[in-house]
């Protein structure tokens, strides 16, 4: 999600610019991302840098198999999807895959990744349940949460029955649409979603069943490494 131009936990806006000309998403997801910025919720979209990272993830880790919550126009789906070997699968669940046939289609066939895509349209809390009946669960090497805020618990402890141990889970907007997770005066159940998600995983670092990282990146990201079923 970008929050503002300088979505790097406030630097200038010349350092900003000095970032993203070293965070090169090559023609066809800078494609993507142009034509967002038109859409009337272009704010959704992850940051180019984000989306860079998470690729780089991805390829980091070996990732095979991705679960996506909160697809858009499709622009972290395809940085990810372009890291995974040419058998490798990226689940992406949205409640509405307009935004991606409008924008981020053309830009999956021409990178030759459409075959890695496996699109789920309707809630992704069913999605995450139907994966974890039709036992896979432990068989995800990667997930992306940035979905309904409200629902971040519920997507956390389902996502952490899918991932295989030392798996990596991507947690976006963990500050809470700029900073909203520490005002106390903020009970918006969006928020309290965040929060909820937060406490969770802060628990499950001390019980050692997770690896934790929160970082200044873009509206927060958590990095969470599943260590124990």
């Amino acid at each position: 999600m970008v929050l503002d131009k300088q979505g790097l936990g406030g630097i200038s806006s010349e350092l900003y610019e000095y970032v993203q000309a070293h965070n090169v998403l090559g023609a066809e997801l800078e494609g993507v991302r142009r034509e967002t910025e038109g859409l009337q919720n272009s704010f959704w979209q992850v940051a180019p840098e984000q989306a860079v990272f998470m690729g780089q993830l991805a390829e980091l880790i070996d990732a095979r198999k991705v679960l996506e919550v909160g697809t858009y126009t499709g622009l972290s789906a395809l940085a990810i999807a372009a890291h995974l070997p040419e058998d490798g699968k990226l689940v992406a669940c949205d409640i509405d895959f307009g935004p991606f046939e409008q924008v981020g289609r053309k830009y999956a066939n021409v990178m030759g990744v459409e075959h890695k895509l496996d699109l789920r349209e309707g809630p992704a809390l069913d999605t995450m349940r139907q994966e974890i009946d039709n036992k896979q669960d432990g068989t995800y090497d990667m997930l992306f949460i940035d979905g309904a805020k409200n629902e971040y618990p519920a997507y956390y402890q389902l996502g952490k029955q899918l991932l295989r141990t030392k798996g990596l889970m991507i947690v976006d907007n963990m500050f809470g649409m700029g900073g909203q997770v520490v005002d106390h005066d903020v009970n918006d159940p969006r928020i309290e979603g965040i929060r909820s998600a937060a406490a969770m995983m802060r628990d499950d670092r001390q019980a050692g069943l997770i690896r934790l990282s929160m970082l200044r990146e873009s509206d927060g990201i958590a990095l969470v490494t599943k260590l124990a079923a």
